[in-house]
């Protein structure tokens, strides 16, 4: 076809800036020059919260980041996976956060030289998907901004049935609408610095009210609802201490909790719903469902950090059955493809994710509609990154 993503190109300059990101923090940016014509450009996303498997990652930066990289890289040929290689193996002398700089900003760079998009690099010229929307539409936790709640989990999102952005779109523009009002109705309470919405004592409390939303304006056959529970960030010392309510639980009443609740709401996707160190856990609570024939996807984030072989080893175990992928967590683009190329060989359900602080990448809707993954997390419509996002995936879906 004339273009493969394993095809090999001469990197000629190098060079790593600063920028902002979306909370005003200044990141590194890399622009990568291939063939002394093509420039790519890569910058990383970072969550305000990490899973302890991120942070093993991490590296320490150079003093002098440019000069190291232009003796390491240039005049040097790459394919993209011998360059992912390279630098991923040197990432004890970088962060995880500017290899994936790297990894992006080479392969952009590679667009750039065959005159393509993205997804068509990506697919050697192979069909795009188009993967299902999860709209965020409420925030717990200790740090929610948008439509935030008294809630200890972290985010709850709305599931499409059918994957039908148009009718998404009209939806979420009646849903959120009433979302708002009722929130500016409720009694406010302040939660980590920041002012929720009170909707009850109880997260229970927070499913009522969605249930309630959907079917006031008749969309509770078309959606259902995912939790993303980011329990690992309150696990300490084999006790579950919930950071807004102040309950304390062991994980047997983890465990029965998420039962109770798969069974009393519409509930489909309950994302990390247990600690990542909390395995034993993870694998009675997936017992229990399949048991009980209740049609739930119990998806790790956390639990395997995008880390293919932490997916290798404890993705047999019965534990799960659907997985988030994290490009940056990922670390490259190969990395990515890796990961989820054994996620789809274990039959789980994948679900491509943004990060909570963002700059202006556009990477995860280009993997994401490349290699058609189930779901993607863009973040909330009212933020203009999750817009950015989705129009890249309509745009991806077009260019077929």
């Amino acid at each position: 076809m004339g273009y493969k993503i394993s095809m090999k190109d001469k990197i000629t300059g190098v060079r790593a800036n600063l920028i902002l990101n979306s909370n005003c923090d200044w990141v590194r940016e890399v622009v990568v020059e291939i063939n002394s014509k093509y420039q790519g450009v890569g910058s990383s996303p970072v969550g305000e919260t990490k899973s302890i498997y991120e942070s093993q990652k991490e590296g320490k930066v150079l003093k002098d980041i440019n000069k190291y990289l232009k003796e390491k890289l240039c005049g040097h040929i790459f394919s993209q996976e011998s360059f992912d290689k390279l630098i991923f193996t040197d990432r004890g002398k970088l962060t995880s956060g500017l290899v994936y700089s790297l990894s992006s900003a080479f392969f952009y760079a590679r667009v750039k030289a065959r005159r393509i998009s993205p997804v068509r690099l990506l697919t050697n010229g192979g069909k795009v998907g188009q993967p299902k929307i999860l709209l965020n539409v409420l925030n717990g936790g200790l740090h929610a901004y948008t439509n935030a709640v008294y809630s200890d989990f972290s985010e709850y999102l709305l599931v499409p049935v059918k994957n039908d952005i148009e009718q998404l779109i009209a939806d979420y523009h009646k849903l959120y609408s009433l979302i708002k009002e009722k929130l500016r109705l409720c009694p406010k309470r302040v939660v980590g610095g920041n002012v929720v919405s009170y909707l009850g004592r109880s997260n229970d409390s927070v499913f009522d009210f969605l249930t309630d939303v959907l079917e006031r304006e008749k969309c509770n056959k078309r959606y259902t609802i995912m939790v993303d529970a980011s329990a690992g960030n309150f696990y300490k010392e084999g006790q579950y201490y919930l950071p807004v309510t102040k309950k304390k639980m062991n994980s047997e009443m983890m465990i029965n909790y998420w039962q109770k609740i798969s069974l009393k709401y519409s509930v489909s996707i309950l994302e990390d719903p247990l600690a990542e160190t909390d395995m034993d856990s993870w694998q009675e609570l997936y017992g229990n469902l399949v048991k009980s024939s209740i049609k739930v996807f119990l998806v790790g984030d956390n639990l395997f950090c995008s880390d293919v072989e932490r997916l290798k080893i404890n993705g047999c175990k019965k534990m799960i059955n659907g997985t988030l992928i994290k490009p940056d967590q990922a670390v490259t683009v190969s990395r990515f493809r890796e990961y989820w190329k054994e996620a789809k060989r274990q039959g789980l359900l994948t679900v491509a994710s943004h990060r909570s602080v963002e700059t202006e990448s556009l990477l995860v809707s280009h993997l994401a509609s490349a290699l058609k993954i189930d779901f993607i997390k863009v973040g909330p419509l009212s933020n203009y990154n999750a817009v950015y996002k989705l129009n890249e995936i309509i745009r991806n879906k077009s260019d077929e």
